[in-house]
């Protein structure tokens, strides 16, 4: 890995998560435009532009905008609209509360529905339809809603490409090489993909991923498997502020020290005088 690419990864900061706001109905992924931007450019030119959909909130619950849904390639019959503004709305899955307005009811979850409609949400309908096209990325679609996995920043970035130097979450552009460097030799292209592990509050590199000279002296993450992480930075808790020296545990030989580079709040087991290869090398 070339210098200007290792700096890259370490002057990243691996706790930022990112948001997935659309989902693709091709390959039934989460979209984060950060992640990858162009998409259906780049995975699949040959769908429509609609075969990528914004998730949007509706009452605070996630929904496909009913018009441009249409394109996704799934049937969305006899599947209940509601309306919010000026627009029509699909919802993904159902909601706790009722409408008190409707009397009908959906066949799969009971909620009350309207006149005419005899489903609640694309959920609904997926589940009790057993074939038809785009039935098994519905099903994702509605799982990653019901968790909480649209929308807000969850995702954690898990990938990091030496050759464009973006950090990206891989369940939003699987294919990153091969799609977004496919001018490279595919063995080059693959080499190209550096996988970040979360661990513990940790964001590591596997051993053998960067040079041996540039973790020396960087603290050594043992894992039960026996496999070995080498952090990139620090620690942070959820609002950003670095975690106290009473929360730190980490596994290996030695006294508990603190980490060498002034300012940082690490401490740590072990003979090695660095908590990350980000604190070794801002002395550097």
């Amino acid at each position: 890995m070339e210098d200007l690419a290792l700096h890259a990864l370490i002057g990243t900061d691996w706790s930022v998560r990112c948001g997935a706001l659309r989902f693709c109905f091709s390959c039934s992924s989460p979209v984060c435009t950060h992640c990858c931007e162009g998409h259906r450019d780049w995975q699949h030119d040959d769908e429509p532009d609609a075969i990528v959909q914004l998730v949007e909130f509706v009452a605070g619950a996630p929904a496909l905008d009913a018009v441009r849904a249409r394109g996704c390639g799934y049937d969305l019959t006899m599947i209940q609209r509601i309306v919010s503004g000026a627009r029509k709305y699909i919802r993904i899955c159902p909601v706790l509360r009722d409408d008190l307005r409707y009397h009908d009811r959906c066949i799969r979850c009971d909620h009350t529905i309207k006149s005419g409609a005899s489903w609640y949400s694309l959920d609904c309908n997926a589940e009790l339809t057993e074939e038809g096209s785009k039935r098994g990325a519905v099903r994702r679609l509605a799982r990653l809603a019901a968790a909480g996995q649209l929308g807000p920043p969850v995702h954690l970035r898990d990938r990091f490409c030496t050759t464009c130097l973006l950090a990206f979450c891989s369940d939003s552009c699987p294919g990153h090489a091969g799609t977004h460097h496919n001018h490279q030799p595919p063995e080059a292209a693959a080499g190209s993909i550096k996988t970040v592990v979360h661990v513990d509050g940790w964001a590591a590199v596997p051993h053998g991923q960067v040079p041996g000279e540039f973790v020396h002296d960087v603290k050594a993450l043992y894992r039960p498997d026996g496999s070995v992480l080498y952090p990139i930075h620090c620690r942070r808790a959820q609002a950003g502020d670095l975690l106290p020296p009473a929360a730190i545990h980490v596994l290996g030989v030695g006294g508990p020290h603190a980490c060498q580079r002034p300012g940082c709040m690490e401490v740590f087991v072990g003979p090695e005088r660095f908590c990350s290869m980000r604190c070794r090398h801002q002395l550097a």
